[in-house]
């Protein structure tokens, strides 16, 4: 390769090195505090705390909200999924699916449906997202996060790994308390 094509791909790849602001996790952020307000709401409406069931209506609302901002933009979610997620860099079908995995998720916390199945099908998911996401860490991927979807674009950070083990956490939690 002579030198002046090097230099132009070299310029090419820092041209689109993203920089990261924190104003890029405001959705996010923004998605925390109403779900986990709303979850809140709701125990302050019932006049006591429950543990078990914040964790429950947090779940339900998170993944709810997950999901539709992935359906937005289905393909194009798939296509940020494709890019570091351990199933999906192996399937495509499993990339279209999983926002539908994340509805049926949602609404089975919010009806509280099979609770020992759902933490133990949200605790296997996220530990599999916690480790993509890991890896693509490790390899200074520069990507989107894409739990949001393809809408919001949230640079692929630590922080994506703190809230994957937080999901899982309460997933686990709620096993290890018994869901019912």
């Amino acid at each position: 390769m002579n030198q002046s094509k090097l230099s132009t791909k070299i310029q090419d790849s820092q041209a689109t090195k993203r920089i990261v602001r924190k104003e890029d996790y405001l959705p996010l952020i923004v998605i925390v505090l109403v779900v986990s307000l709303s979850a809140c709401a709701d125990q302050w409406a019932r006049g006591m705390w429950n543990s078990m069931l914040f964790m429950r209506e947090f779940m339900a609302l998170f993944w709810l909200i997950l999901a539709m901002l992935k359906l937005f933009d289905l393909r194009g979610f798939a296509g940020l999924f494709q890019q570091y997620d351990l199933i999906g860099k192996r399937s495509r079908i499993y990339a279209l699916v999983y926002p539908f995995i994340e509805l049926l998720l949602g609404l089975a916390y919010q009806a509280n449906v099979l609770p020992a199945l759902t933490n133990s099908v949200s605790l296997v998911l996220m530990v599999i997202a916690t480790i993509g996401v890991l890896l693509a860490l490790h390899k200074k991927m520069d990507t989107s996060w894409c739990c949001l979807g393809a809408v919001l674009k949230v640079p692929l950070s630590p922080l994506a790994v703190l809230v994957d083990l937080g999901m899982a956490a309460m997933a686990g939690g709620m096993l290890l308390m018994g869901a019912a």
